[in-house]
């Protein structure tokens, strides 16, 4: 029993002093008290500074756990009269409190964080939608122009085949001088 105070594990010590009767040589109210101490310090020194509000949560929910193991053991070692455990109930009342302002925050700011991812999409979205239509428009002036080019090319193309019949049909200039010498 002794090893276990020195180990500070104090739940372990009332219920072995329990079980060996052995209230009178270590009176479990005095390492109750400590066992509340330790939780309540502990969880203040993990609790400061800033930490996450899952990481807080998680604290409360540590220290509520540990508040119900004393008053479970309480209760098993049938220690009420020696300890009573209506404060540590509004102890736990109270972390119970704090943890749903906890869970509330949490919840303010998973919204306040989908609302800004959403303004983002909603912003990417009419970005995009305006380079759709610079692109829509940027295709209709290269479909007009490939018309243009294809209209110009026929154009050229005809050219070249009159050109090219009138050049048949006439006679070639090496025979007009001939016909001129002869």
């Amino acid at each position: 029993i002794q090893g276990l105070i020195e180990e500070k594990l104090f739940i372990e010590a009332v219920r072995w002093i329990c079980m060996f009767k052995l209230t009178d040589m270590f009176p479990p109210a005095p390492l109750l008290e400590k066992f509340v101490e330790n939780t309540k310090r502990f969880c203040r020194k993990v609790g400061k500074g800033k930490k996450s509000l899952d990481e807080k949560d998680k604290v409360i929910n540590d220290q509520i756990a540990d508040l119900r193991a004393v008053i479970e053991c309480i209760k098993d070692c049938d220690l009420e009269a020696m300890y009573p455990f209506r404060c540590i109930e509004s102890r736990i009342a109270s972390l119970e409190w704090k943890e749903s302002q906890i869970e509330d925050k949490a919840r303010e700011s998973k919204q306040k964080e989908f609302i800004l991812i959403k303004k983002s999409i909603e912003e990417q979205a009419r970005k995009m939608k305006s380079k759709e239509r610079q692109l829509e428009f940027q295709a209709k002036e290269l479909e007009l122009k490939r018309k243009a080019f294809d209209s110009s090319k026929k154009s050229t193309e005809e050219h070249i085949q009159n050109l090219q019949s009138k050049e048949n049909y006439s006679i070639p200039h090496s025979q007009v001088k001939m016909q001129q010498l002869d």
